[in-house]
């Protein structure tokens, strides 16, 4: 997992590439954490979104949540990663909406 930032536009790249379960999820709240602070605009990349647990879809909660509340974007590089989000995050009760380019 890593951060990686373009000063000149205030834009960035987030990579998950591990599973986003409680094992991960105190690097992975400290990457988006980075991101939120420097960028106005992260794309989040998955490697594979097959192992996420209820921590990990908190955090994705609460990350959506914070930029969309501070007028940033963050989306998810792939569609079909978005949706799969979405519908683990309404399994248990959580409905919020996830942009992707």
């Amino acid at each position: 997992m890593n951060f990686q930032l373009n000063a000149s536009d205030k834009t960035g790249q987030l990579v998950l590439n591990e599973p986003l379960t409680l094992d991960n999820i105190f690097l992975a709240k400290e990457l988006f954490m980075e991101a939120f602070e420097k960028a106005d605009l992260v794309n989040i990349q998955f490697k594979s979104i097959e192992k996420i647990d209820l921590s990990g879809i908190q955090l994705f909660c609460s990350a959506f949540r914070t930029f969309s509340e501070t007028n940033k974007t963050l989306t998810i590089d792939n569609a079909n990663h978005a949706f799969i989000l979405q519908k683990k995050a309404r399994k248990i009760g959580l409905n919020f909406n996830i942009d992707h380019p």
